[in-house]
C-alpha cells in the first residue's frame, strides 16, 4: 500500500508511476548498471519539468508549494521503480535551503 494518504496523494502516485513506465527508467537503470561511469539519466530533465524536484518548495521561490508528504509520495514512486540519479539528494538539499532563515536562499 502506498504512504499517501488522501485521493490527492494516490493520484499522484499513479501520475509518478505511470510517467516512469513511459520513460523507461527500468531501462534506464539496466543501461547504468554496464556503465562505466555515473551519468544524470536521460528522464532526470523532465522531471524537473514535471516540478517533482521542487515539489516541496514555496512558489515564490520557483517550487509547486506542496509539503514534505507529497515528496515522500514522489520517492516512494522513484524508489519503487530503483530510479536511478541523485533525486533524493537534490530535494533534500532544496529542502534545507527552503527552510534556512537566509534570504539569499
Amino acid at each position: 500500500m502506498p504512504i499517501g494518504t488522501t485521493e490527492e496523494h494516490l493520484a499522484l502516485h499513479e501520475a509518478v508511476g505511470g510517467w516512469l513506465e513511459r520513460h523507461d527508467v527500468a531501462g534506464v537503470l539496466r543501461t547504468s548498471l554496464d556503465a562505466e561511469h555515473d551519468a544524470i539519466p536521460p528522464f532526470w530533465f523532465g522531471l524537473a519539468e514535471q516540478g517533482w524536484l521542487g515539489l516541496h518548495v514555496a512558489e515564490e521561490y520557483g517550487g509547486s508549494g506542496y509539503a514534505i508528504p507529497e515528496l515522500v509520495v514522489v520517492l516512494e514512486e522513484l524508489g519503487r521503480a530503483l530510479a536511478p540519479g541523485p533525486m533524493l539528494p537534490t530535494m533534500l538539499a532544496a529542502a534545507v535551503i527552503a527552510a534556512s532563515d537566509d534570504t539569499a536562499a
